[in-house]
């Protein structure tokens, strides 16, 4: 299960330290101007695959800095023969988003699972492992990129067993991630509870919480950890909270707008 101390922030020992990053591939040019370029990470403890999304116009703009959004279950993210479920088509939304001037221009960075141990690698101790490649990775990006590295400009964002791992590594680093996505969270232990509850380390900039009403397990958790977050005093400029019916309402509107959102088969 979770450890719930959130006391590891800042220390040497929440990295890998000796690790290589090699690029799969050449870039691939996205229908709105983006690219997104597959790395390969290689530790002696771990090796992972992980997408960079750059923004229309990020080569142009040689003095200007991006927000970065962590995202987990990479494979969903960007290339319907990679995803296990259905694809997020995250980089049709975010240029959506940037052209409808909803978003400003954004760096996106796509962790892949761990394929057949993934709940036991998000939802278990296991999940302090992928906490450290998860803050390698963000190390390797700020200094290999024009990010905004701090807290405020840092968004970490998952779903299901993925939005429980969100949370994890959001309290155990409150000094790097301000801003968290959980979507429809998966969170078969406890410890997540405590852990929100407890941390008194953690205050975030920005909390989004969506589930779908025909997600029974996921809505009960979701409304607990709307809860929890509002006992501690979050207002409603930080703390986001949304519910829709069913899923397959949701894919299947967002496609008609156009949002790029792939409907479920």
């Amino acid at each position: 299960m979770f450890g719930c101390s959130g006391e590891i922030s800042g220390n040497n020992e929440s990295h890998i330290k000796d690790y290589t990053v090699t690029p799969i591939g050449a870039p691939i040019n996205t229908p709105g101007g983006g690219t997104i370029t597959a790395f390969k990470f290689s530790s002696a403890a771990i090796e992972r695959r992980f997408d960079v999304y750059l923004p229309p116009g990020y080569n142009n703009s040689k003095n200007q800095r991006y927000p970065v959004l962590y995202m987990h279950d990479g494979q969903n993210l960007f290339f319907p023969e990679r995803c296990f479920i259905w694809e997020w088509n995250l980089d049709d939304n975010i240029e959506y988003l940037i052209e409808q001037g909803k978003i400003q221009k954004i760096i996106a960075v796509g962790i892949d699972n761990a394929e057949t141990d993934r709940l036991t690698e998000f939802v278990t101790d296991q999940a302090k492992s992928y906490t450290k490649l998860l803050m390698s990775i963000k190390n390797h990006i700020d200094k290999t990129y024009r990010t905004l590295p701090d807290r405020e400009y840092t968004g970490l964002m998952g779903a299901s067993a993925g939005a429980a791992t969100t949370l994890y590594a959001a309290h155990h680093h409150p000094e790097t991630f301000g801003l968290l996505g959980i979507y429809s969270i998966y969170a078969p232990y406890s410890d997540i509870y405590g852990m929100i509850k407890n941390n008194e380390h953690a205050r975030f900039h920005k909390v989004y919480i969506a589930a779908g009403a025909g997600e029974v397990y996921n809505l009960n958790q979701a409304r607990r950890i709307k809860a929890l977050f509002e006992a501690k005093g979050y207002t409603d400029d930080e703390l986001y909270y949304y519910e829709e019916t069913p899923m397959a309402n949701i894919m299947n509107k967002r496609g008609k707008d156009g949002y790029g959102v792939k409907e479920r088969t």
